[in-house]
Order: structure tokens, then C-alpha cells, then sequence
């Protein structure tokens, strides 16, 4: 499913315009980019969590042709999602 799908899903269970569920989702979808993102979490009853995670960088040697190279990587961060009782329950087809 894409978002248009979702869009349209939306507006036939709600009872709503497209366009109305077309901006409802594209601002839950803005709420939950930019409270990620300030490194807040949003968890959801039953639904999930999602978080933002630092990873910290590495260091190593690489040995190609013989010479060894020194190399580090930076430390960064990334997005995760873990999801709640009910939605793996929903998955399960419990």
C-alpha cells in the first residue's frame, strides 16, 4: 500500500473527502518526521514506537594490496520502529 491508498482507505472508512484524508495523513506523517527527527519518541498504544538511534562509528584497518589503511567511520543516527502487542497480534492473525 501506498500513500495514495491509504488516502483513499481513510476517506472510505471515515466518511470524509480525499482531500481532507489526504492532509490528515500528510500531517500525522509531518508530526512524526519532526518529533523523531528533534530526537523525541512517539509511542502509540497498541501500535508502536517509533525512535530515534544514535550508531556510534567504527574504526579499522583495511588490508587491500598488501598496504594497510587506516579508516574510521562517523557516528550517525537512524530511524526505528518497534511494533506494539496489538499490531503483532494483528500480524499473527491472532
Amino acid at each position: 500500500m501506498n500513500k495514495q491508498s491509504l488516502v483513499n482507505e481513510l476517506s472510505v472508512k471515515s466518511e470524509i473527502t480525499k482531500k481532507a484524508s489526504e492532509q490528515y495523513v500528510s500531517d500525522i506523517l509531518d508530526i512524526i518526521m519532526e518529533t523523531v527527527a528533534k530526537g523525541e519518541d512517539i509511542s502509540i498504544t497498541g501500535f508502536g514506537k517509533f525512535s530515534k538511534q544514535e550508531v556510534k562509528g567504527r574504526e579499522g584497518v583495511s588490508k587491500l594490496q598488501g598496504v594497510e589503511k587506516a579508516w574510521k567511520t562517523e557516528d550517525s543516527h537512524r530511524v526505528a520502529f518497534s511494533a506494539g502487542k496489538l499490531f503483532k497480534e494483528k500480524v499473527k492473525g491472532i
